[in-house]
């Protein structure tokens, strides 16, 4: 069996979904990238923000961590 890889623009398509629809598609394509894509991507997401912007993603991200992985962040912090 042949896999194929095949490249689609589907900007116009993505400018006219709903901002929900948009999120939710954006997650699953950031979460069937590698984990070293993953991280490729976030780093340079981070690099275009500014101060406090990268500090607000950082709060929003801890945020949505439930309480054990919030005290291991925590840990990991004071080490």
């Amino acid at each position: 069996m042949a896999y194929y890889n095949v490249s689609v623009d589907v900007s116009d398509l993505f400018d006219d979904m709903l901002v929900q629809a948009q999120k939710s598609f954006l997650i699953d394509k950031f979460c069937s990238l590698a984990t070293d894509q993953q991280i490729e991507v976030v780093s340079e997401m981070l690099e275009n923000l500014n101060g406090d912007q990268t500090a607000k993603v950082i709060e929003d991200a801890f945020d949505n961590l439930h309480e054990r992985a919030q005290e291991h962040v925590i840990n990991y912090v004071n080490e």
